[in-house]
């Protein structure tokens, strides 16, 4: 089966999958070799605080994003 995503739907994955990468990051995996999933979610949210603080807003901006 195929899964083919296509406008709005794109932007919602790459959040849903930086949130994931940030929470899979505090185990101790790596997803990317440039900056890690955290960083690119404080630069392109403007969240600060530690990684708990900031993946709870991010999941916030998550559920407002599908809800619209």
């Amino acid at each position: 089966m195929t899964t083919i995503l296509t406008g709005k739907q794109i932007p919602l994955f790459r959040l849903k999958m930086m949130i994931h990468g940030a929470e899979m990051e505090a185990s101790g995996m790596r997803l990317t070799r440039g900056p890690s999933c955290l960083s690119m979610l404080k630069r392109e949210l403007g969240l600060k605080g530690n990684r708990a603080k900031v993946v709870a807003a991010a999941k916030e901006v998550l559920a407002k994003q599908e809800a619209s």
